[in-house]
């Protein structure tokens, strides 16, 4: 077992994807995967179950991250103890996890350019995730430090994760312009039981948060399709296939002749956030790196 094998590893769970994760390391698709098989027949277990068009963790795989991402985190600790003693200055690192819809937006690109300009000690590098519920399990893995999520509220009152509301939101309802509820103000959850609906996967914390809603409420929505990606969950409605939920600070980013977008009535928070675990040791490249962030928000 060698040292750029573990970080493969936690490289290739951040994406999931073997093209992504070679272009993000410098090496070539086939490389990776040969370190991967070299790996797991060393250890005699599959860390990645692979499939047709995705990559997905074992069980293994998630024991094999805890103690990767401890190693790595030893390694940080050994080198940052030993710069002292040397006359030139190595880099931290931190991972930032981040929606692959977010990163173009909510000052973010800027964020990490300011940040980088000021501590160009530290490389901050940026794994894209479709949702909250994939940024919740890398944090959990170790396979991250810390994310910008829009979280369920729940995760709020869990005392495993500090959460730093950045930008506060609401869930919206996205019709088509021509829809008769869209001529209203505000969509009112009771009227909603009826429609077809076009859903974000459960990988999206709005997911969860929204089929809670409608069961106290005493109805289940109708749900015709499942989306992975923002555009298409969009222009499934564009196109009359139904309607849909999108937290308000992405809603707001959406232009489209066709779309009409009302808050939904009660209104359900949902705030974009900072994350990481309470517990696990932070460096101090990812204090620095969370101080900037609360400031650059102004909170």
């Amino acid at each position: 077992m060698e040292l750029h094998q573990l970080q493969y590893v936690l490289k290739l769970a951040a994406h999931l994807h073997f093209s992504n994760a070679a272009n993000d390391l410098g090496i070539t698709q086939p490389s990776l995967s040969q370190q991967i098989d070299k790996l797991e027949k060393e250890l005699g277990s599959k860390l990645f179950d692979r499939r047709t068009r995705s990559v997905e963790l074992t069980p293994a795989g998630e024991e094999f991250l805890v103690h990767a991402n401890n190693v790595l985190v030893q390694l940080d600790r050994l080198s940052e103890a030993m710069q002292k003693f040397s006359s030139t200055k190595a880099k931290k690192n931190i991972r930032i996890g981040t929606f692959e819809t977010n990163i173009g937006q909510h000052k973010t690109v800027n964020l990490f350019q300011q940040f980088q300009a000021a501590y160009p000690d530290v490389n901050a590098s940026i794994a894209e995730k479709s949702g909250s519920t994939e940024l919740i399990k890398l944090l959990k893995s170790g396979s991250i430090d810390a994310a910008f999520m829009v979280p369920s509220p729940e995760l709020y009152t869990d005392s495993t994760f500090t959460c730093h509301p950045l930008i506060p939101g609401t869930v919206h309802v996205i019709f088509r312009k021509d829809h008769p509820l869209a001529t209203q103000k505000t969509a009112l959850l009771s009227d909603l039981a009826t429609e077809n609906c076009v859903v974000m996967s459960s990988t999206y914390s709005i997911y969860g948060v929204v089929m809670a809603a409608c069961r106290t409420n005493g109805f289940n929505l109708k749900i015709v399709s499942r989306c992975n990606h923002i555009e298409t969950m969009v222009d499934m409605v564009a196109q009359g296939f139904g309607i849909s939920f999108l937290s308000s600070q992405f809603a707001k980013m959406i232009s489209h002749p066709d779309i009409a977008i009302r808050p939904l009535e009660p209104a359900i928070e949902r705030n974009l956030s900072f994350v990481y675990l309470t517990d696990k040791p932070r460096s101090a490249a990812l204090i620095a790196f969370r101080d900037f962030v609360l400031k650059t928000f102004e909170l």
